[in-house]
C-alpha cells in the first residue's frame, strides 16, 4: 500500500492540472483526455514514445460508449524512475498543442 501511495503521489505531481480519477492506494488511474485528443491517437502516440497506456474502450462492456480516457497502470513500471519517465512523457503529450488526434480536412 505504501508503494501504491508513493506512485499515486508521483502521478499527481507530474500530471498536475490534468483531469485524473484515482484512489490513493490503487496501482492505476484514469486520465480523461483533452478534447483535442482521440483515445486511439493518444495511445498510438504514447506507444511511439515508449509508453504503454490502455484505452478506455478495452474496459467497455456491451454497447455503451467508453469514456474519453486512458488507464495508466502505475504498478507496471519496474522502478519509480521508470514510472517517472513514463509520466513525464504522458504529461508532455497532454501539453502538446499539435495533438496527433486533431483531424485536418
Amino acid at each position: 500500500r505504501e508503494e501504491a501511495r508513493e506512485r499515486q503521489a508521483m502521478a499527481a505531481a507530474r500530471l498536475r492540472g490534468a483531469d485524473v480519477l484515482a484512489q490513493p492506494e490503487a496501482y492505476y488511474l484514469w486520465l480523461r483526455l483533452p478534447e483535442r485528443w482521440r483515445g486511439d491517437a493518444f495511445v498510438a502516440e504514447a506507444r511511439a514514445r515508449g509508453v504503454l497506456v490502455t484505452p478506455a474502450e478495452a474496459f467497455a462492456v456491451g454497447r455503451e460508449a467508453a469514456p474519453h480516457a486512458v488507464r495508466l497502470c502505475l504498478g507496471a513500471a519496474r522502478s519509480r524512475e521508470s514510472l517517472g519517465r513514463g509520466l513525464d512523457t504522458v504529461a508532455g503529450l497532454l501539453r502538446a498543442e499539435d495533438a496527433a488526434g486533431t483531424a485536418v480536412v
